[in-house]
């Protein structure tokens, strides 16, 4: 018979944790003095204690190694493992994307660059949209900005005929590439919006993965350097971007365009990913006055 101080010692563990096991029920001391309270061990206790340090050395909970200490079966053990598995798979690829991020920094620091810390990676939902659709010459404020102005008054025009709460998020997403460019200048609805008055129509604007980016200031003074940053940090960061951006107007202020707030998403993808859509979509009238299966819930007006 050992003293928990020997048994501990031959175990290799802290006396704390061997008193934690016996409290949990997962290794009881073979004899406890009824004056002193003094726990004494057994020789071959210390295979039941090699095991519970070897599945916990394989990331399962104390509970969990109490289910394995039980007796079950073979089967049941082979579930557990593989969820095991599943969840140490998930956890090195969450730790290889934050050590590309990492090295990011790094070169950015080795080559006396700054690597914008304001960006981030998320899921961006499906939304349905009321919008209206503009041809614009390419990208950029210059070619943005004199279609974009009149379309966002026309649209806050329809808004307003259709008894929607003026105050919303309004945004612009394209489609087409080179000179051949649609701009949708949209707003989210739920879908009870259905009967969209002209030029207005319904869209969809389909989830996706994209690079997130939130800026103050003048869009002409915002958006060269966000889009900048946004592209350089997508491409350090081990992305592909895969398609045109989808523009947030977060905060309007036609007094002073200084306070405004803008949000740039640019879709993205792993290399091993497969392309997402991430296109507008146009919905037929018959289509729009019922709800696409892919979109998020009805967004409340």
């Amino acid at each position: 018979m050992f003293t928990i101080g020997e048994f501990a010692r031959l175990g290799d563990i802290s006396i704390r944790m061997l008193r934690h096991y016996d409290e949990m029920g997962l290794l009881t001391p073979t004899r406890v003095d009824p004056v002193t309270g003094y726990r004494r061990y057994s020789i071959a206790q210390l295979r039941e204690l090699n095991r519970i340090v070897a599945l916990r050395g394989l990331g399962f909970s104390l509970a969990e190694v109490g289910q394995l200490l039980s007796g079950i079966t073979a089967g049941e053990l082979r579930g557990m493992l593989l969820l095991r598995r599943a969840d140490l798979e998930r956890q090195l690829e969450m730790d290889r994307v934050r050590l590309i991020r990492v090295q990011a920094r790094l070169r950015a620091i080795e080559r006396e660059d700054e690597l914008a810390d304001d960006i981030i990676v998320k899921t961006a939902a499906t939304l349905r949209l009321l919008a209206v659709a503009r041809s614009i010459p390419g990208f950029g404020p210059d070619n943005i900005a004199p279609v974009l102005n009149p379309g966002y008054d026309e649209l806050r025009d329809i808004v307003a005929d259709l008894g929607l709460d003026p105050s919303r998020i309004y945004l612009s997403c394209y489609d087409g590439v080179d000179a051949d460019i649609t701009m949708f200048v949209g707003t989210p609805v739920p879908d009870t919006v259905t009967d969209a008055k002209e030029p207005a129509e319904i869209v969809v604007l389909p989830g996706v993965e994209v690079a997130s980016c939130v800026r103050q200031g003048t869009a002409r003074d915002v958006y060269p350097r966000i889009v900048h940053d946004v592209m350089t940090w997508i491409e350090v960061h081990g992305y592909e971007h895969v398609g045109p951006g989808r523009d947030f107007y977060l905060e309007i202020n036609d007094d002073d365009p200084g306070k405004q707030v803008f949000e740039i998403q640019a879709p993205l993808r792993r290399p091993t990913d497969p392309v997402p859509a991430v296109a507008p979509r146009r919905l037929p009238a018959d289509r729009a006055a019922r709800r696409d299966p892919d979109e998020s819930p009805a967004l409340s007006d």
